[in-house]
């Protein structure tokens, strides 16, 4: 991956997140295969790009999770699985909404248990998925999409993090950010507020104008 960071200036540009022509790139790629763990990759990945969950909380959701979140139309990460034990709430909007209606309905199909405490996305085996196959599932997609940027599940709460920075109207968009991702301290947010990689390609363009 082209990258523009370099030793002498760390963190001097926020890369780690899809652009827009990448996300879309990789879920229309995703959307073209009709399998069912292509179902579930297809929702899981929009559920953390739509809400921003850390992986650790996507996979600790349950079913039962899954449709309180549907009902009361916000989404809990478990002090469990949370990033220092410290649990939070975060808005379901309609992009998460739809991604979690999708993976309820994409076990049924691969015969998960149906309870309530069963795990929300399984593997082949009908147990919950390990961090190492999410990351792996993600990667392949990304491979075969052809997308050069080096993208882990993790991308996928910057880039939720980052749109939310570039389209709300909110006097404080860090205040926003860091409730949306359950940050502990509003300095893990000043991430967002660097130059993008759109941003650096963007001004160098308009430099030869």
């Amino acid at each position: 991956m082209n990258t523009f960071l370099t030793a002498a200036a760390p963190r001097a540009v926020f890369e780690r997140y899809l652009t827009r022509s990448e996300e879309k790139r990789l879920l229309a790629h995703i959307g073209r295969h009709a399998g069912m763990y292509a179902k579930r990759d297809h929702a899981w990945i929009r559920l953390i790009r739509h809400c921003g969950l850390r992986l650790g909380s996507l996979r600790g959701l349950t079913v039962g999770d899954a449709r309180t979140a549907l009902r009361t139309r916000r989404i809990h990460a478990g002090d469990d699985h949370a990033k220092g034990g410290r649990g939070y709430d975060t808005p379901l909007n309609s992009g998460a909404e739809q991604a979690l209606r999708d993976l309820l309905s994409v076990r049924r199909a691969m015969r998960c248990p149906d309870d309530d405490d069963a795990p929300l996305i399984c593997s082949r085996l009908g147990k919950a998925m390990s961090e190492r196959s999410f990351q792996h599932r993600l990667q392949a997609w990304r491979q075969s999409a052809g997308l050069q940027v080096d993208v882990s599940p993790h991308w996928l709460r910057h880039t939720y993090a980052q749109r939310v920075i570039a389209s709300t109207e909110a006097r404080d968009p860090q205040a926003v950010v860091q409730v949306l991702l359950g940050h502990a301290s509003r300095a893990s947010t000043t991430v967002y507020t660097l130059p993008t990689r759109e941003d650096i390609e963007r001004a160098a363009e308009e430099a030869c104008r």
